[in-house]
């Protein structure tokens, strides 16, 4: 699948292949990733980008991203706090029912596909 890091410190990773060319020859190839703020990894939909704003949120949460059909929030328990169905690129939701606290919200989008992504409740 694909994969977006996101949020901590930054850092650089260098990986080296050594590779057989075939016929007696060989080669390598090194790629160097960069990664700056990071606190975990998410899949992606597709090429879609998520954006979920304002972090944290007191009363409304706004959701943007293409094809999104269903979002559901996960308490740090596990537990479903919330499941809807939305529809367009841009949607709310209302979390004023939540209790204070870190969240998880999943968007799917029509083939199944989910991303998860990490918000506060705050009053």
């Amino acid at each position: 699948g694909n994969y977006r890091v996101v949020g901590s410190e930054k850092w650089e990773s260098k990986t080296t292949v050594a590779q057989d060319n075939g016929q007696g020859t060989t080669g390598t190839a090194s790629t160097t990733i960069t990664v700056e703020g990071t606190i975990g990894i998410d899949e992606q939909m597709g090429k879609a980008d998520i954006r979920v704003y304002p972090n944290p949120a007191q009363s409304t949460l706004t959701i943007d991203g293409e094809g999104i059909n269903r979002i559901v929030v996960i308490d740090v328990t596990g537990r479903t706090a919330m499941d809807k169905n939305v529809e367009g690129t841009r949607s709310s939701i209302d979390v004023t029912p939540l209790n204070d606290g870190v969240y998880f919200l999943q968007a799917f989008d029509s083939n199944g596909n989910k991303t998860t992504l990490k918000f506060v409740k705050k009053k």
